[in-house]
């Protein structure tokens, strides 16, 4: 129910209400201008603007509006902002510039749906939808509906472009209608080519009829995959002929220890997450020139990102480019900026994105005062940025105690740049030491 006062002043009426509903007070003020015919509404969570005087135009803001408070339902919230207008002669548009819909759900991760609302005369279109859970992209597209036949029609690609949904309805004597999920993939199941017949019939919306084709394809969500892109410290230089022990190698066994200890024990439960660990290392391969293969710059894409099932990406790369430069602080500045986009590319495409530090390489053939001070300012950088999600901070764990600027001679080999096997077992223990907890 609805109460309050209406006052009459400067040919302007003017109200002081309160709307109840649910047991819950929302007031609202408005003042309605008799001159202009103008109305404006006015909560604290909900701004109307209309003006009567020729048709009907006027904007709708909504902030954090509860539409479900009867604990029953799924509370949602919604942030948006709309533009409408009605002329005399029936035709109508409407606009929105952006529209936020937050569901609360029960569950620790709220989706929430971005989108933009644009219609004229009998058809409402929807642009830009985007489904979000903690700020990630799930699905995106559109949706039209035409007031005319009553027909709506929604389509949403996945976040890696390898799949959609289309729902298809239409009003005739029943609503009927298709939809079809094809090869979509969430966080922890997978749809992988299923359609369904979809008839609606009576005042209930009776689910009548389905015909499901395809399979359903259920997709493991304890399954977290590292791709390394790197150099030859990656690719495992000094590392054990055949023994699999480069420091991605180290990081795996740590990983996926308590994993294999209880297959070989027949006690697998779905406790013991799984860890793949993608080893993408090159010899002598730079961020910025050719060194051996392409530089990282230009194989990040193709060797990162259009791997399957990756989850996180680790960017350890850039002492050749420092070794071989004629400029560390100018090369370390471009190193950055390589950095920064590959991050960027990470996170359009989802994925969560780690750095490491360059390791010492004092007495070793790249070492130079000015070298040094490039591997200096690229690790600065490392430590104090908020881009990526994290850091390895291999330069403080490999460093000699004595030397800071060298490797500890007892993990090192002789050319005092590349880690020995003893080397990489302390970087992969590190390694996943650190991401039990990240």
């Amino acid at each position: 129910f609805m109460s309050g006062d209406i006052s009459f002043a400067d040919n302007e009426f003017h109200g002081a209400n309160k709307l109840v509903t649910f047991g819950v007070e929302r007031p609202f003020d408005f003042v309605f201008n008799n001159n202009d015919r103008t109305l404006d509404l006015n909560s604290s969570k909900l701004k109307v603007f209309l003006s009567l005087s020729e048709g009907i135009k006027g904007s709708l803001a909504m902030t954090g509006l509860d539409l479900v408070r009867d604990g029953r339902g799924i509370p949602m919230t919604v942030d948006s902002s709309i533009s409408f207008a009605v002329t005399n002669d029936g035709n109508w548009k409407i606009k929105g510039d952006e529209v936020e819909l937050s569901y609360l759900w029960f569950i620790p991760s709220s989706p929430s749906v971005g989108m933009k609302i644009e219609g004229e005369n009998g058809s409402l279109r929807v642009k830009d939808i985007e489904i979000r859970v903690e700020d990630e992209t799930l699905l995106s597209g559109k949706a039209d509906f035409d007031l005319a036949s009553r027909a709506f029609t929604m389509a949403l690609d996945n976040r890696d472009g390898s799949g959609d949904i289309i729902l298809s309805f239409f009003k005739d004597d029943q609503y009927s209608g298709l939809v079809r999920a094809r090869n979509i993939r969430a966080e922890a199941f997978g749809l992988s080519d299923m359609y369904c017949n979809i008839n609606l019939t009576g005042r209930a919306s009776r689910l009548e009829d389905i015909s499901l084709e395809g399979v359903l394809e259920v997709l493991s969500n304890d399954i977290r995959t590292f791709a390394i892109i790197g150099n030859s410290i990656t690719d495992g230089k000094g590392s054990t002929t055949d023994h699999q022990n480069r420091w991605p190698d180290e990081m795996s066994f740590y990983l996926n220890g308590p994993l294999k200890e209880a297959v070989q024990n027949q006690q697998m439960t779905s406790a013991y997450k799984q860890w793949g660990v993608l080893n993408l290392g090159i010899g002598n391969n730079r961020v910025l020139s050719v060194g051996f293969g392409q530089p990282a710059k230009d194989r990040f894409d193709r060797d990162v990102l259009q791997q399957h099932g990756v989850t996180d990406v680790i960017i350890f790369e850039g002492i050749n480019d420092l070794g071989t430069s004629r400029d560390g602080k100018t090369t370390a500045r471009s190193v950055i900026a390589q950095y920064k986009l590959m991050i960027q590319k990470c996170r359009r495409a989802h994925l969560r994105v780690w750095l490491a530090t360059i390791t010492p390489m004092k007495g070793a053939g790249y070492y130079s005062i000015n070298h040094e001070l490039g591997r200096q300012i690229i690790n600065g950088w490392i430590r104090l940025q908020k881009e990526a999600d994290g850091y390895l901070d291999f330069d403080k764990l490999m460093r000699n105690p004595n030397e800071q600027l060298a490797l500890r001679p007892e993990w090192r080999l002789a050319d005092a740049l590349h880690p020995n096997a003893i080397g990489y077992r302390e970087m992969g223990r590190y390694a996943a030491e650190f991401f039990k907890t990240h």
